[in-house]
C-alpha cells in the first residue's frame, strides 16, 4: 500500500522534480512535444506505467501536454507518484532528443530510427 505524503515531502519533492507543481492532492506538469515526440513520449510512459502498476493522467491539445499524478487509492499524492514523476521527466528529455535511452526502442514495443 503506497504512503500518503504530507505537505512538506510533497514540497520537498516539487523542489527537486524540474517543471512539476501541486500539492498534496495531486501533482502535474505541462510539456511542449511535436507530434513525433509526444508519440515516442506516449509509448515510453506507458511501457513505464505498465512495469510500475502507476499510470499517469495525460491530456494534450495541439504541442501542449498535461501530466497530472495523483493515487486515487490513497486519496492523495504518495512515493508512487513522485517516482513516476521523476521518471516522466527523464522520458520527456529522451523524446525531445537531450538524453539517451538505455533501453532500445524495441523495448517500448515498436521500432524506430536511431538517428
Amino acid at each position: 500500500m503506497p504512503t500518503l505524503l504530507d505537505a512538506a515531502l510533497v514540497g520537498d519533492a516539487l523542489t527537486r522534480l524540474t517543471g512539476w507543481r501541486g500539492d498534496t492532492r495531486g501533482i502535474s506538469r505541462t510539456l511542449s512535444l511535436t507530434d513525433a515526440q509526444y508519440g515516442d513520449f506516449l509509448e515510453r510512459v506507458k511501457v513505464t506505467s505498465d512495469a510500475m502498476n502507476h499510470h499517469a493522467d495525460i491530456a494534450r491539445t495541439g504541442d501542449e501536454v498535461v501530466i497530472s499524478l495523483v493515487t486515487h487509492s490513497a486519496g492523495g499524492v504518495t512515493e508512487y507518484d513522485i517516482a513516476l514523476a521523476s521518471r516522466i521527466n527523464d522520458l520527456a528529455r529522451i523524446a525531445r532528443g537531450e538524453a539517451q535511452s538505455a533501453l532500445p526502442p524495441e523495448a517500448y514495443g515498436r521500432a524506430t530510427d536511431a538517428g
